[in-house]
């Protein structure tokens, strides 16, 4: 699909296609898309004055492999492509400089599409060039290459139970799910008693499976490296569907933990604050009910153990430091077209923070007994660290994120993993 060429929009609300005032100034925007989708000034300065100065187009390869997309622009295009990784994405993308134009790989989903054409509008809006925006779907098709993304999951969680200890998931009557960037958690599973016995990398998700102590032998863990809203709702519901299979009738609990970012809303809560949730809003239902004037609509139920289980609390507690904050989070898919406006509306209508994954996480266990037939109990522990309060002029754009509060929090996941048999969960 092309989204062409045409007048340049008067302002970036305009670009991004969104009523009211954007939360990022236009010189934050500026420095949220440099660093996700040009060349890295400290490595690669040359190229980033190149894309700048003379950037054409953008060509958003939609459900396609990273290997894919370099095989049409090099092999069959015939095409001198400069590969290239931005500071702050995980993706490779691919410069030509013959064109002009930039490739970007999504192979992560729905999710990340949205935020790549966002970032391509700004690029557009504050470059000096006219900036052609296209997106190249898998066969051609938005709806297949959505298909295709459930895929990806499927194979993934395929590839899971060829690597999975069955026997010891079955000895411990569980098996644990711990979801959060890599980076937070790596020095944890180096010194705290943990293995990691098989790792697989990929464009749509890294995952590794940790065999962790504890008083009665090792707990499996399947680890997820940072994964988006529709990536975990396809993971998680093909690998319940796996655990009902593999382990029929056993009564198998899930443990699903999950750590990441939080934006924050609240007044009293801080950037780098610890933040336990209780539960959510749908932020598109709440905005459409307070602007007709409607009742507030209810909240998602999180169950979340670290907030409601006295046991898993004092654990939890023990293992941070710091601020600790408890309420209700806003379930939201888009943090570039956030307008004052609307972050208004969801404090208004109490919510305190801003986030993605856990009213999708918490989604999966409604009707669980009938949808997994013969799983256990589905235990959510979740937790997260104030990284920017857009409200108060601390975004994304430019507000520094304390990765070593979430290590914290990633820390005290383990250690929750590793009282499991004292839990009972």
């Amino acid at each position: 699909m092309n989204q062409g060429k045409g007048m340049k929009p008067r302002t970036l609300a305009e670009a991004l296609g969104i009523k009211g005032t954007p939360v990022m100034s236009n010189e934050q925007m500026q420095a949220y898309a440099w660093e996700r989708k040009l060349a890295d000034p400290g490595t690669q300065g040359v190229l980033l004055e190149e894309q700048v100065s003379g950037l054409r187009g953008i060509v958003i390869h939609n459900a396609k492999t990273t290997e894919e997309v370099r095989r049409v622009l090099r092999d069959e295009a015939k095409l001198s492509v400069v590969e290239y990784a931005p500071p702050k994405s995980s993706e490779p993308h691919f410069w030509v400089p013959a064109t002009g134009y930039i490739h970007v790989v999504n192979t992560r989903g729905i999710t990340r599409l949205l935020r790549d054409e966002a970032l391509a509008r700004i690029l557009s809006y504050l470059l000096p060039n006219e900036v052609e925006i296209a997106i190249s779907n898998y066969h051609g098709s938005r709806r297949e290459a959505n298909d295709r993304f459930e895929h990806f999951a499927y194979a993934l969680v395929d590839d899971i139970f060829m690597h999975l200890d069955k026997a010891a998931v079955t000895k411990n009557g569980r098996i644990n799910l711990l979801l959060g960037p890599y980076v937070s958690i790596d020095d944890a599973l180096s010194t705290d008693g943990c293995e990691i016995a098989h790792s697989t990398d990929s464009d749509y998700l890294n995952y590794r499976i940790v065999l962790a102590g504890t008083s009665e032998g090792k707990e499996v863990v399947v680890n997820f490296d940072y994964i988006f809203a529709d990536q975990a709702k396809d993971v998680l519901h093909k690998l319940y569907k796996g655990v009902a299979a593999e382990f029929s009738r056993q009564g198998i609990s899930i443990n699903v933990l999950h750590y990441g970012k939080v934006g924050v809303l609240d007044p009293a809560t801080n950037v780098g604050d610890i933040i336990i949730p209780t539960g959510a809003f749908d932020e598109e239902k709440l905005q459409y009910a307070v602007r007709r004037g409607e009742p507030i609509p209810q909240q998602y139920a999180l169950n979340n153990q670290i907030a409601s289980n006295p046991d898993v609390r004092a654990l939890f507690y023990r293992a941070v430091s710091g601020r600790i904050n408890s309420g209700v989070t806003v379930n939201t898919n888009s943090v570039l077209e956030q307008t004052a406006e609307r972050l208004r509306i969801d404090l208004g209508a109490g919510g305190n923070w801003l986030e993605m994954e856990w009213a999708v996480i918490a989604s999966l266990s409604t009707g669980s007994h009938s949808t997994y037939p013969g799983t256990g109990s589905i235990n959510h522990f979740l937790a997260g660290v104030g990284s920017d309060n857009p409200l108060r002029g601390q975004t994304l754009g430019e507000t520094h994120y304390p990765r070593e509060r979430e290590a914290e929090v990633a820390k005290a996941m383990i250690r929750i993993i590793q009282h499991m048999p004292e839990l009972g969960l």
